[in-house]
């Protein structure tokens, strides 16, 4: 089976349909520090629903003490806390993706992020490597199971 690749997909999608609908989207708060990601698919238990390779992202995260809220594409995409060079974080609610099915009918993935990433060091310059884990918290596409999962390998190194 090969691996899925489904948050990609998600995060760029979900600012730009909002923006579609006519929904406001908050700024971004200042970030206390930028990130380049790169996520790499390792191992998933969902149904192919794209080629698995690599991708890139910009993650801005603000820093208030030990709480973490990152950001992708200046929209939220989790909170966290920060335990010396040790960043843990998932998403606050599930995201939607919204589909088409064959029959033109409406079809909706709901999946959540957790994630942990570990710095070279405290100034978290450039990761050792950390994880992101989407799970597909519930599905009407016949393809996609609820409950499968999707693991990649991330490296994050701050501009």
């Amino acid at each position: 089976m090969r691996a899925t690749l489904i948050a990609p997909v998600l995060v760029v999608a979900l600012p730009l349909w909002l923006s579609a609908c006519g929904a406001a989207l908050s700024p971004p708060p200042e970030y206390s520090w930028v990130f380049d990601v790169t996520v790499t698919p390792s191992d998933s238990e969902c149904v192919d629903v794209g080629d698995a390779s690599e991708e890139s992202y910009v993650y801005g995260i603000v820093v208030e003490g030990d709480v973490v809220s990152i950001y992708s594409d200046d929209s939220k995409l989790a909170d966290g806390t920060l335990t010396g060079k040790y960043i843990a974080y998932q998403s606050p609610a599930p995201f939607t993706e919204r589909r088409t099915g064959s029959a033109g009918e409406p079809l909706e993935i709901e999946w959540t992020l957790a994630g942990n990433v570990l710095f070279n060091d405290n100034e978290l310059t450039t990761s050792q490597e950390g994880e992101e884990v989407i799970t597909v918290f519930q599905s009407e596409v016949e393809d996609v199971e609820t409950g499968c999962s999707h693991t990649s390998t991330t490296v994050w190194e701050r501009r």
